[in-house]
């Protein structure tokens, strides 16, 4: 009766153990059923769907949440696929921001409106002799200088003043056929001519002989006042005085004592620095906003920081294909002689004041083939426009062309990293993947 009841027992655990095991199998094969198909498909999972985040200032720095770019503390900005970046595509030439990417890019936004530019063109300049007070002083007859007055070059001389004397056959022949005349004149001995029927009187005929010798003196460069002694004197002078016929410098002498010269030699010359030429090389791209007539002014180390001003006579027509600049001549008053030729010097051009829409010199992004300002559209949204750009002065430009207007908002400050996040996600929309 034992071993019955043991043999019972030992069938109904072989039943369980089978019945443990078919419920076990079961289970298993439920499981595979819809866990296999994902583990043997896993390489073909499509991420499409995925969002991925990267730092515009520092693209490579990448993950697959949200967070903070470590480099730049910027926070971070999904990732997607061209199609997904299709449905919120907000134009080529917008960005839009976050605001706390606004607050660490310091982007400042000014209203632009009209205002009075005042163009400053500061270029180096240099002092120069103003050709118009040149003067040179020459020989009015052939002769040998015999003594000379002036001998330094640089020496100041007044107009008047003495500079040679000259031995002159010629002028003397002529001072004795003045005194002839004079002579002649006085003991009325000329005959009576008739001429056409008239009779002229001997006075008439003596006076006529006179001016003419006294002329030809004058044209051999003899002052009245040196004929009025020569007729006082009645006596001729071997040598004659030259005087100086204009004021200035001495910049060159011709001659030297002892020296021949003939008619026209040059014995010195001459420049009057009352008046001088400050010559400034501006830049090509700024010539055409100067005319003659502007104010000019100059100042630099030499003259310990003084301010003089002078006014534009000339724009030179040729570009010095160097140094690509245009040379602006002004003429200055020279009181004292605080300019001197030879001096470098600054010049500051000033063109007046012109009424222009103008918006800040750090609004234009300057990219070498166009210039554009970024206008905020808003909810944080900035479009970049081309403008078209006139004279630059007061920290300004002036706006000549482009979808601008008053009362527009444009970025002031912080422009170029919006330029920078635009062009980057154009190059993503363009299939780069980072």
């Amino acid at each position: 009766m034992k071993i019955q009841n043991e043999m019972s027992s030992i069938r109904r655990r072989s039943i369980l153990f089978s019945v443990g095991a078919v419920i076990l199998l079961a289970v298993g094969i439920v499981a595979g059923h819809f866990l296999l198909p994902k583990i043997i498909d896993g390489d073909e999972h499509d991420h499409s769907g995925e969002t991925g985040y990267y730092c515009p200032m520092h693209p490579h720095v990448q993950q697959n949440e949200p967070g903070v770019c470590p480099i730049c503390q910027m926070d971070l900005v999904p990732k997607r696929n061209p199609d997904e970046m299709a449905g919120h595509e907000v134009g080529e030439e917008r960005v839009h921001v976050t605001p706390r990417q606004r607050v660490i890019a310091d982007v400042v936004t000014a209203e632009i409106d009209y205002r009075q530019l005042t163009v400053d063109i500061r270029a180096p300049a240099n002092v120069e002799v103003n050709e118009a007070t040149q003067k040179s002083v020459t020989a009015w007859y052939p002769g040998r200088i015999e003594k000379l007055y002036v001998d330094k070059t640089g020496q100041y001389v007044k107009r008047g003043a003495p500079l040679a004397e000259i031995y002159s056959p010629e002028l003397i022949i002529a001072q004795r056929e003045y005194l002839i005349a004079l002579d002649t004149r006085d003991r009325q001995l000329l005959p009576m001519i008739d001429r056409l029927g008239e009779i002229e009187s001997k006075e008439n005929r003596g006076d006529q002989l006179v001016e003419a010798s006294r002329e030809r003196l004058k044209l051999l460069g003899m002052t009245d006042a040196q004929i009025e002694s020569l007729e006082e004197k009645g006596k001729i002078t071997r040598t004659t005085t030259v005087f100086s016929s204009a004021s200035g410098i001495v910049m060159r002498r011709g001659v030297v004592e002892g020296a021949y010269v003939n008619e026209g030699t040059m014995l010195i010359e001459v420049v009057d620095l009352s008046s001088v030429w400050a010559i400034a090389n501006v830049y090509e791209s700024q010539a055409n906003q100067i005319r003659p007539g502007m104010r000019m002014a100059v100042t630099g180390p030499s003259l310990n920081g003084e301010r003089i001003e002078g006014r534009i006579d000339y724009v030179y027509p040729m570009i010095d294909p160097d140094s690509r600049t245009v040379q602006v001549r002004g003429v200055f008053i020279n009181p004292g002689l605080r300019l001197k030729p030879g001096m470098y010097l600054t010049a500051s051009i000033i063109k007046p004041p012109t009424d222009a829409l103008a918006v800040p010199v750090g609004a234009v992004i300057r990219t070498g083939r166009r210039d554009l300002v970024y206008v905020d559209v808003g909810n944080q949204m900035f479009e970049a426009r081309e403008v078209e750009l006139g004279m630059k002065g007061d920290g300004y430009y002036q706006i000549t062309g482009g979808d601008l207007h008053r009362g527009d908002k444009v970025v002031a400050e912080g422009g170029y990293l919006l330029d920078s996040e635009r062009e980057l996600k154009k190059g993503m929309g363009n299939g780069d993947r980072h």
